[in-house]
């Protein structure tokens, strides 16, 4: 019932009599049609999908595993695929650099105040 309420939006039609009307919203819907992927009934094609599967559930590990065995697959869009997920899989450098940052800053300050 509140989400209904929050989801309506009071407004005044011409007369000015208040009128409810519902605000649409961008959201994905449970029947979002999926993407299709390059190399259906193909060897590489099955491997994209259950890499596509593995990344959709959150286990990027056998995704980049997936990905590495199709990488250089024969279907150029199979291979380009799989690169685009590779991709977006990948360790970012610049959290590396701010980790080992954060790193040395913690291992200086422990030095400076607290060990001397």
């Amino acid at each position: 019932m509140l989400r209904a309420m929050a989801d309506a939006e009071k407004t005044e039609d011409a007369d000015g009599e208040a009128v409810e009307a519902s605000r649409e919203t961008d959201a994905p819907t449970a029947d979002a049609e999926e993407v299709a992927l390059p190399g259906e009934g193909t060897e590489d094609g099955e491997k994209l999908r259950r890499a596509q599967q593995a990344f959709d559930a959150g286990d990027y590990k056998t995704t980049r595993a997936l990905c590495r065995e199709i990488a250089e697959a024969r279907d150029g869009d199979v291979a380009r695929h799989a690169h685009r997920l590779m991709t977006a899989t990948a360790i970012d450098p610049v959290q590396v650099a701010i980790l080992v940052s954060c790193l040395l800053f913690f291992m200086f300050v422990s030095w400076k105040y607290v060990l001397s």
